[in-house]
């Protein structure tokens, strides 16, 4: 059983790292990748090249995109398909789903919390 707990883990919050890496590179493209570029990146760090822009920008999200459709593609049309839509199979669609949503609705329920806790008052200089 736990060999089957070991597997199931990976493949769910394997699959959201997919996810994960999707919405950090939207994040940067929103915020902007020379933007990033410029005030994150510092001389003591190394430098991110010019390229980066566009890896971040145009490649990484749509690696994530291809991968997760493959992924729910094989998920709901070979190995699995018969039962893809149970939650309690553990390794349907419908697990995954349902565990990344339990986990997203626990941090928007803590969210305000999370972010009261927060000491927003400190600068980057100190």
């Amino acid at each position: 059983m736990r060999i089957i707990a070991s597997h199931l883990a990976r493949l769910v919050w394997g699959v959201a790292l997919m996810i994960s890496g999707g919405l950090i590179s939207l994040a940067v493209w929103r915020y902007g990748p020379a933007r990033l570029r410029a005030e994150v990146a510092t001389e003591s760090d190394w430098t991110l090249p010019r390229i980066w822009d566009f890896w971040i920008r145009y490649a990484i999200p749509l690696q994530a995109i291809v991968l997760l459709v493959w992924w729910l593609r094989q998920a709901t049309t070979e190995a699995f398909a018969a039962d893809w839509w149970n939650p309690l199979e553990p390794y349907s669609a419908a697990s995954c789903l349902l565990q990344w949503g339990i986990v997203l609705v626990v941090l928007m329920l803590l969210n305000k919390w999370i972010v009261s806790r927060l000491d927003l008052t400190q600068t980057s200089d100190s």
